[in-house]
């Protein structure tokens, strides 16, 4: 990206003057061309760049639609990361970079048909521009104020509200800094800077009674702080959002940040001055110093979670980083027994994280992992050849393979749970539904499994194209079978112009052209159908030898493809037919071999010696059997 752009650092932009672009990008939603056209503006891109990070990213997508069509969705976020475009709805942890911040106006959806800069606020900033603002007002501003010889003219009301107004500024800037680096940062206004001072309790006290004003001041800090803190406490209790099927990793760093943050919290409240805090409280019978007790209890408790549970998952990291490396689409199923034993190892000796909520998110996650790798590394949507279609197909059936795997490791892990605890210990099962854990996964399978159908049948109805029919309505069937293969070629090439993922669920071009398909696949074989009929009709009342070459030839050449379903419904009507064809020609067999028998003496063999005439009459006469029987082997006659 223009690396101009970073260096522009405003908390706000005007988007008065953004206009949408008219370029090619061929975008009917003029949302995304708002969103996508600003990006250009800021980042010096253009703007098919951003397309391509953006409409095709299936992640960044969903995010961006959930903002414009859910009322409840008020913010994105879009930074840089890595060289990619990046885009949550909450704050990364921590920001190195500039973010551009689209907040709606109004908590309802994004409309189309109104402007969308009356819908749509739009700030730019980064972690720079909040601590530059931070230290001008803690150096600069909060100097000036507390100089009453530079302001002896301003009114003590104006100089009061200037006061708490800055006050509730540095406040708000050292918790959104916190926020910005990934931390909870308690704020500390200057207000009580007195604790700092050795004689704090007799700048609090005035005749032996505290300064209630003061106290109030440390109260309401207190409700301040525990706000903070009960955000951080509390947050684990749901699981992690998977709508966006993120990956185990952020699993991991949920509880690595955690137990960074809640040790960050713990040093902030073992500091001095908090600590003599909680002493003023305590000295003054304050009912906050029970709320303070309370509140470092739960950060206590909170960080001996985090810490047990990220320990244990840290195992799991080589796990991970071994399968997000992987490059062979059969190696992926080696590591699937390792992973459900590191599992379950964390489930049984982890007295912590046995949230089974959060554990299914968990699991959801490494589901998305194994989807994700043997998306990129079979590449579906490149898959549709018009030849060779065995590579392909082996590569699909690798990969049903290895889902089939996936969901069994996990089986067998389960039913070996109880292993995992000691005897002493009540053992504590997988009691999850396999829906919640495999409905994306299933999903997946299925699509693979369409996409198999798909390659199999253009492999048997590339059959067609190589015959060439002969006898009196040789034209007419002839033109048929080229609408067949004229109206499969054109459906088919349809797949090859999907962009998006295939084996996506949310792709619903593939599902409907699959429809499509099927559609004119069954269409194509009842012609087929009506042309294998008008060949075999006339041969099942006259059954005659001159016949026999011209259906022998017709099932031969047809190959494969009369398993079909309604191709072999065909067959099986003139199953009769077949099987006395087949006799008769038998029956032939047999005469000739009994004649031989009477008379071995045949001209053409008599140069020969007497065994090896044998052998060579014996040989023809295998050969010709064999030709008699082996088309029907490609049909099932029942």
């Amino acid at each position: 990206m223009n690396e101009s752009a970073n260096e522009r650092s405003s908390i706000s932009s005007d988007i008065g003057e953004v206009e949408i672009l008219n370029d090619d990008m061929e975008l009917e939603d003029q949302r995304f061309r708002f969103i996508i056209t600003y990006l250009n503006i800021v980042y010096g891109t253009t703007p098919i760049a951003f397309k391509k990070a953006i409409i095709n990213n299936e992640v960044n997508r969903k995010v961006i639609e959930s903002f414009f069509d859910k009322p409840d969705r008020n913010i994105i976020l879009i930074f840089e990361n890595s060289d990619a475009l990046n885009i949550l709805t909450e704050f990364p942890i921590p920001l190195k970079s500039k973010i551009i911040c689209f907040v709606k106006r109004n908590e309802s959806i994004i409309e189309k048909d109104i402007p969308l800069k009356k819908q749509i606020a739009i700030a730019e900033f980064t972690s720079s521009s909040i601590t530059q603002l931070s230290l001008f007002i803690s150096e600069i501003l909060w100097p000036i104020i507390q100089r009453r010889k530079t302001l002896f003219d301003w009114p003590d009301i104006v100089l009061r509200s200037c006061i708490e107004n800055i006050s509730e500024l540095t406040n708000l800037l050292t918790i959104i800094n916190g926020i910005l680096r990934g931390q909870t940062i308690l704020s500390i206004p200057h207000e009580i800077e007195f604790l700092s001072k050795s004689d704090y309790l007799r700048v609090l006290s005035h005749n032996k009674t505290f300064d209630g004003r003061k106290i109030r001041l440390l109260e309401n800090l207190i409700i301040s702080w525990k706000n903070q803190i009960q955000k951080v406490i509390n947050y684990d209790h749901d699981p992690p959002n998977n709508k966006y099927y993120t990956l185990p990793n952020v699993e991991i760093e949920f509880w690595t940040n955690r137990a960074e943050n809640l040790q960050g919290i713990k040093t902030q409240m073992h500091s001095p001055l908090v600590r003599r805090l909680a002493e003023v409280l305590e000295i003054s019978s304050s009912n906050y110093f029970s709320r303070f007790r309370t509140m470092f209890r739960d950060v206590i408790q909170s960080l001996a979670e985090a810490q047990n549970i990220a320990l244990y998952l840290k195992a799991l990291v080589p796990i991970l980083e071994i399968i997000e490396k992987v490059q062979d689409i059969k190696s992926i199923s080696l590591y699937f027994d390792r992973l459900f034993h590191t599992l379950a190892l964390v489930w049984a000796n982890s007295v912590y994280y046995t949230n089974i909520g959060r554990f299914i998110g968990f699991l959801q996650q490494w589901t998305n992992l194994i989807i994700l790798k043997i998306r990129d590394l079979l590449q579906p949507n490149d898959l549709f050849v018009d030849t060779d279609f065995d590579e392909p197909i082996q590569l699909i059936n690798l990969a049903l393979e290895i889902c089939l795997l996936y969901k069994k490791s996990y089986q067998r892990r389960k039913e070996l749970l109880p292993s995992y605890f000691n005897d002493d210990r009540q053992a504590l099962y997988w009691e999850i539904p396999e829906s919640k854990i495999f409905e994306r996964f299933d999903h997946f399978v299925d699509r693979l499994k369409m996409l198999k159908d798909i390659l199999l049948t253009a492999q048997e109805c590339s059959i067609y194209e190589s015959i060439e029919l002969g006898g009196i309505d040789a034209d007419e069937l002839q033109n048929i079978l080229q609408k067949v293969i004229g109206d499969f070629k054109s459906t088919y090439a349809v797949f090859r112009g999907l962009s998006d993922d295939i084996t996506n669920e949310s792709n619903l071009d593939f599902p409907n052209a699959y429809k499509t398909f099927r559609k004119i696949v069954f269409t194509g074989d009842e012609r087929i159908a009506n042309i294998l009929h008008r060949f075999l009709h006339p041969c099942s009342n006259h059954i005659k030898t001159t016949n026999i070459d011209n259906i022998y030839r017709l099932l031969h050449i047809f190959g494969s493809t009369l398993q079909r379903n309604r191709l072999k419904h065909v067959i099986d009507e003139y199953a009769n037919t077949l099987l006395n064809i087949i006799e008769n020609a038998l029956n032939e067999d047999q005469i000739l071999f009994d004649e031989y028998i009477k008379d071995s003496s045949s001209v053409w063999l008599l140069s020969m010696p007497k065994l090896i005439s044998h052998y060579r009459w014996i040989e023809q006469l295998r050969q010709r059997i064999h030709n008699h029987i082996e088309p029907l082997k490609t049909i099932d006659i029942k």
